[in-house]
């Protein structure tokens, strides 16, 4: 793989577009989950960097190996100052030995000097003394020292923050420690405008398989980097497209408020499962998945008994199945773990009032005010005790007191006198009414729907044509049985319309017309003729009928009405015994514009009115039956809406009537 590859970037000497690919595969090539990878891109970062420094043709830099034959022949060493002085000294000494190796680090190589051409020296002056001229030497200037690139300190920084973060995690007295998080957030890395975007990105990333912190430490991280807000609207983290989505657990942990540091008190338990256990526990038991839940909760409960949220939440899920002694043992043994909280005895009273043990309620609401005399909720459930007892003075007397405390200024009218129905009328009360009314009439529309449907479809006995409702209202109707004369002529499809066409005619053009869509017949009901047509052909006698005609009277149309009374004109030539005139019956067509013009002008509008008027369609009803699948689906979920509304205004009727 080329470096370019590994940076997923096409060759570049662009400093800026190499350092944002590599910020971009980083989240790829994580140096915790892929360290190979994470190599390979830092090498593939320092060459691309170094192509974009020394400015190297781009058509060089195809793979690794190109770069390091690049680098080795582009790096010469440039003329020390040392080797300048020894070379004047040289200069000057000629008479030295050079065998001499005393000061061998301090001789130099001199340069190879490129002589001119000997045409171009001139004649040697015996007169004149041979000047010796030195070649000009170019000193060489010494490059600058480069300075470390911002980009790569920035994601070194950013690396060694990460680093720290991960072991803060691992190391769990201090992964619950809200001071250590703050510590670490106080970093210049996580301020820095450049490497901000990248350590929030990385930390999340990493958090993703880390995940079990205090809700404490999960606000303040939120507080810091705003994920919520990211996550929301990005489509990584859609819970629509990914079942799995972190997004999920994330809103969940910023108000779950589980304790964490009860696990100081363990040994050798796997800590991070058994707090994965307990929130998929905790999550089925508000899905209401009651077995699951008990299973997750259960193998939590395997690894470490005495997490006072876990107790809370086995209880919850003991009292939601109904197992009240063994809800009652986890309740009890919460008490015994935190004596000095209410949480336990809090419980332990809901399921008295559940059990309807009013006497130990009384008794456990008591000692609740005694040790927390301003709950209120224990006040209230003590006030229903009393009534449940028979104490209703006392019950009365408390309410108005708790009344007392919350409006002082009322004095002894804490409880407004209304009327009698307005103390029943509250907001679930109107809820439930609506809420069955609507499901109500919405079924009563469902079943008057269904029911016109279903008498569309019961066929109306029709003896008389002359009913003009029967065509305006499309009404589906059975006419009496009677003999049906079979015509030659059908109806085809031609070149994707619906044509008439004499069958003698298209039999002989079958590639053309194919089978008829439908065949056509002549009745006669109360002396007035009527055109029927079928999909299938239909029985001539009425007594081999064996089902009624069934189905729907329609307007007919000139067209219709031509075709049958040409096809009655033509008739005597297709039973002709006549080879010559059963051949010309084979050769006429309805569609011929000169056909269609000799018969209308053969046929007197006497013949032709008869067939104009209505024809007569054999078929089933339009009409679909009402009672289906959605239909008995609609009706369950009205009849379940009715009932759920009439039952929560009934309850809740009932609940103020003991409380009154």
């Amino acid at each position: 793989m080329t470096i370019w590859e590994r940076l997923g970037l096409p060759p570049t000497t662009d400093m800026k577009a190499i350092k944002r690919a590599y910020a971009r595969q980083l989240k790829v090539y994580h140096p915790e989950d892929d360290p190979a990878g994470y190599q390979a891109l830092r090498e593939a970062f320092d060459a691309a960097v170094g192509y974009a420094k020394k400015g190297a043709p781009l058509e060089t830099a195809h793979n690794d190996e190109d770069w390091v034959n690049a680098e080795m022949e582009t790096e010469t060493e440039p003329p020390r100052e040392t080797d300048l002085v020894l070379l004047k000294t040289r200069l000057m000494n000629p008479e030295r030995d050079p065998e001499d190796n005393s000061n061998r680090e301090e001789e130099l190589v001199l340069p190879r000097i490129r002589l001119m051409n000997p045409e171009a020296y001139p004649e040697p002056n015996s007169n004149q003394e041979p000047e010796l001229v030195l070649p000009k030497i170019r000193l060489m200037e010494m490059p600058p020292v480069a300075e470390t690139d911002p980009a790569e300190a920035n994601l070194r920084a950013v690396a060694e923050w990460i680093d720290r973060a991960a072991a803060l995690y691992d190391d769990f007295p201090a992964r619950i420690s809200v001071m250590k998080w703050e510590e670490l957030l106080h970093s210049e890395t996580v301020w820095n405008l450049d490497t901000a975007p990248v350590v929030s990105a990385q930390l999340l990333s990493l958090l993703q398989t880390r995940r079990y912190l205090p809700t404490e430490v999960w606000q303040i991280l939120e507080k810091s980097f705003g994920w919520l807000r990211i996550m929301e609207a990005s489509d990584e983290y859609d819970p629509d497209l990914h079942a799995d989505s972190f997004l999920l657990f994330y809103q969940r942990q910023l108000q779950s408020g589980f304790r964490f540091d009860s696990l100081l008190r363990t040994e050798n338990v796997e800590i991070d499962r058994f707090l994965e256990l307990r929130d998929l526990g905790h999550q089925a038991l508000v899905m209401d998945h009651i077995p699951q839940a008990e299973q997750y909760l259960q193998s939590a409960y395997a690894l470490f008994a005495d997490d006072p949220d876990l107790l809370r939440l086995l209880g919850e899920c003991c009292f939601r199945k109904n197992y009240y002694k063994k809800a009652l043992d986890y309740f009890n043994r919460l008490i015994e773990i935190m004596p000095d909280e209410i949480d336990g005895y809090w419980y332990r009273a809901k399921l008295l009032h559940y059990k309807r043990d009013y006497a130990p309620l009384l008794e456990e609401c008591k000692s609740i005010l005694a040790r927390w005399p301003d709950h209120e909720q224990a006040r209230l459930l003590m006030a229903h005790a009393f009534l449940a007892l028979g104490k209703k003075a006392e019950g009365i007397s408390l309410v108005q007191r708790m009344a007392e405390v919350r409006h002082p200024a009322s004095g002894t009218q804490s409880i407004p006198n209304r009327t009698k129905w307005r103390r029943f009328v509250n907001r679930k009360i109107v809820t439930g009414f609506v809420l069955a009314l609507t499901a109500h009439l919405l079924l009563i529309g469902l079943l008057i729907s269904s029911w016109n449907t279903a008498n569309a479809r019961i066929p109306i006995s029709v003896k008389d044509l002359q009913a003009p409702n029967l065509i305006s209202e499309q009404r589906y109707v059975e006419l009496p049985n009677l003999d049906l004369k079979k015509l030659e002529v059908g109806e085809y499809v031609l070149n994707e319309q619906r044509v008439f066409e004499y069958k003698p005619y298209a039999f002989l053009r079958f590639d053309q017309y194919g089978d008829p869509e439908r065949y056509i017949y002549l009745g006669e009901i109360s002396g007035m003729p009527i055109i029927f047509l079928s999909e299938t052909p239909l029985e001539l006698a009425k007594e081999k009928r064996k089902t009624p005609l069934r189905g729907y009277l329609y307007p007919s149309n000139p067209e219709l009405g031509l075709a049958v009374a040409q096809s009655l004109q033509w008739e005597s030539l297709y039973s002709s015994d006549d080879a010559i005139g059963r051949l010309a019956a084979y050769s006429r067509s309805l569609n011929n514009l000169d056909a269609k013009a000799a018969a209308a002008e053969e046929l007197a509008p006497s013949e032709l009115a008869p067939f104009v008027e209505t024809y007569f369609e054999v078929r089933g009803p339009i009409v679909e039956t009402p009672y289906n699948r959605q239909f008995v689906f609609q009706l369950g979920i009205l009849v379940f809406l009715g009932i759920l509304g009439v039952y929560k205004t009934v309850f809740e009727y009932i609940r103020i009537r003991r409380i009154r």
